[in-house]
């Protein structure tokens, strides 16, 4: 398969849906929309608390009773 060029582009018909589609599409797929930017938030807290907490663990600054006390201080 070759390059796709601007000429190859501006070939493209695009059909644009009603207004009613869109909003049908939109009441469908933005509540997934959210909990997929919930669930890579609540991903961004886990790797920090694992990069905070696992290096104090391993060299013995940390112990597990303080770390549980650690992490529930941290929201869902």
């Amino acid at each position: 398969m070759g390059h796709v060029t601007v000429a190859d582009l501006k070939r493209l018909r695009i059909t644009k849906p009603e207004q009613k589609i869109l909003d049908a599409f939109e009441g469908v797929v933005g509540s997934i929309q959210h909990q997929i930017f919930q669930n890579a938030m609540r991903v961004n807290t886990l790797v920090d608390l694992r990069d905070t907490l696992l290096p104090q663990l391993i060299s013995g600054q940390l112990r597990i009773a303080d770390a549980e006390t650690e992490t529930e201080n941290v929201p869902p």
